[in-house]
């Protein structure tokens, strides 16, 4: 498939697919949050990033993670 083709294809509005995650409002999927994919020297030095975000310091978010993550492709 040429690239041209392929990018009608993504851009055409009768697309079979719809974005599941998007915007403020996820709709009835009920999703919330977001994701931070980054390289750093260790796990411990991204936790340390992660629990200096100052707003984990006030409290707006529920629950942070950090996991490691493989890059496979």
């Amino acid at each position: 498939m040429g690239n041209s083709l392929l990018i009608q294809l993504i851009w055409n509005d009768s697309k079979p697919w719809t974005v599941a995650i998007d915007g403020e409002d996820p709709g009835e999927a009920g999703f919330t949050g977001s994701v931070v994919i980054a390289d750093f020297a260790s796990l411990e030095a991204a936790k340390a990033w992660a629990d200096a975000d100052p707003y984990v310091d006030a409290g707006v978010y529920q629950s942070v993670s950090v996991k490691p993550f493989k890059k496979v492709f």
